[in-house]
């Protein structure tokens, strides 16, 4: 497989993005190096801060050329001087193969009025396809698993790994959301007792944020404060709830109304809520992080898993 090699994206206002594979950013196979046909390959751009902008996947990835399409819709608001890293997803793990700034080539305009700034809504999301996390996933504590279910025609799914021990652990994504008011969506697998917090609106190292546990030890789901990257202090009255594996639930938090709630599926009626009346939980930039936690309950046993995941300003 060729070297990770720097480059550049060249993108143009209206225009979609679909450059030739010996265009730049230049994804045509080296001689002798073909690039492997079962991977999935992708771009993420992010803005100067690190903050991500939005991810594309490519079209076709064959052993000679991997080729990408995007509509202008897509592209337009990615800025001149943003970052971009291309991607192949392999069976072993993320490996990142081009890496640069992006270069607009289209007209300016100098006398038009000033713009009010606003900030982009920002979208994350994995389903966790193979067998090693993305290296956008930061471990905040101990060792995190993505697990085979496939024996059980279930999907991959993450938690602690609990090969040797009965562990904890906890991940969070590299980039912080752009808002106070989130929605994260999970898709969660019941794989024997133990306990995952979906975390939101948290700091870097989870030493404050908000969460939402699912416990199968109890089969109760808990609203909590984050105190630690595995510690959580419970608020109001634990809801008696039992996963069943391909559960999804959505969790959010509504800024104006210092709300947090879970909804299950496609309901538009709550589980259970808690409201910050005091303000407990701090925000604002620097605490708009998302992830999970993860605590094992039995040996051997990864308790409860995520297999899907999304997190968006809502």
């Amino acid at each position: 497989m060729t070297q990770t090699r720097q480059s550049v994206v060249l993108l143009s206002r209206g225009s979609m993005w679909n450059p030739l594979p010996y265009e730049p950013p230049y994804l045509l196979a080296d001689a002798g190096a073909p690039w492997p046909t079962d991977a999935d390959a992708y771009t993420v751009f992010t803005d100067t801060s690190g903050g991500e902008l939005t991810t594309l996947y490519a079209d076709t990835v064959t052993a000679d050329a991997i080729t990408f399409t995007a509509q202008p819709d897509d592209v337009d608001l990615i800025p001149h001087g943003a970052n971009f890293e291309t991607f192949l997803d392999t069976d072993n793990g993320p490996v990142k193969i081009r890496y640069g700034k992006v270069t607009r080539r289209e007209v300016e305009y100098p006398d038009a009025p000033a713009v009010q700034q606003a900030s982009i809504a920002l979208n994350y999301t994995d389903t966790f396809p193979t067998l090693g996390l993305r290296t956008n996933w930061k471990a905040v504590k101990g060792r995190t698993k993505v697990y085979d279910n496939t024996a059980h025609s279930l999907p991959f799914g993450v938690s602690a790994d609990a090969s040797l021990f009965v562990a904890q652990s906890a991940i969070r994504w590299d980039s912080p959301l752009n808002t106070d008011t989130v929605k994260s969506h999970v898709v969660l697998l019941n794989q024997g007792q133990g306990k995952c917090q979906v975390i939101v609106c948290a700091d870097q190292r989870y030493t404050t944020g908000l969460a939402v546990e699912f416990d199968s030890v109890t089969n109760h789901i808990h609203m909590a404060i984050v105190t630690g990257p595995t510690t959580v202090t419970y608020q109001s009255t634990a809801l008696s709830h039992t996963v069943v594996d391909l559960n999804d639930y959505y969790v959010t938090y509504d800024f104006v109304t210092a709300t947090l709630a879970v909804y299950q599926g496609t309901s538009l009626t709550p589980l259970t809520t808690w409201v910050d009346s005091l303000a407990v939980v701090p925000h604002g930039p620097g605490y708009r992080y998302a992830g999970f936690a993860f605590d094992t309950g039995l040996l051997f046993s990864p308790g409860i898993e995520v297999a899907g995941w999304q997190a968006k300003d809502n």
